[in-house]
């Protein structure tokens, strides 16, 4: 297999966000599918921080359990939810991750966070200041641009795999 050049943003964000949406488990993928198309308009009309609230919320678990539940314990939301925090937040610690191939998992945003002592992107969200604020909601912004493409591609191939 050759090796994939990862020095732009870009790349980074398209690589993982393509192994994010594979590891959606297949019967998951019509709702997620759904959840992605909406979330972009979500963060844009009432804020990251509202849209990370939602999506726990409709997850019915805390953001430390995401963190740290196997993806098929997740629905749509938590699964979203939890593919936000592994490409927003660098501390992998105690987290059961969606991804298991090492180049890809490590892929990362790189956020000027003021305090890493907080593990959870909620938690991350709400003790950082609003120049932070900004920049992980145009990272979130464009990290779902990436998940939306993907997920509706996949879909695709499902369905036609299913017509078959």
């Amino acid at each position: 297999m050759p090796e994939i050049d990862y020095r732009t943003l870009e790349h980074r964000r398209a690589a993982k966000a393509w192994a994010h949406v594979q590891a959606v488990p297949k019967g998951k993928r019509g709702e997620y599918r759904a959840l992605v198309r909406k979330a972009t308009a979500m963060v844009k009309i009432n804020g990251l921080g509202q849209t990370l609230a939602f999506l726990l919320d409709k997850a019915g678990k805390s953001a430390e359990d995401i963190r740290k539940d196997d993806k098929n314990k997740l629905n749509e939301n938590a699964l979203l939810y939890k593919q936000l925090e592994e490409w927003l937040v660098e501390d992998d610690r105690d987290a059961n991750l969606l991804i298991s191939d090492r180049e890809e998992k490590n892929l990362k945003a790189e956020i000027p966070w003021a305090n890493k002592e907080k593990r959870t992107l909620i938690e991350r969200i709400l003790s950082n200041d609003s120049t932070i604020y900004r920049l992980v909601s145009e990272e979130a912004l464009a990290y779902l641009g990436w998940l939306k493409r993907f997920a509706e591609a996949l879909a695709f191939s499902d369905e036609k795999a299913e017509g078959e």
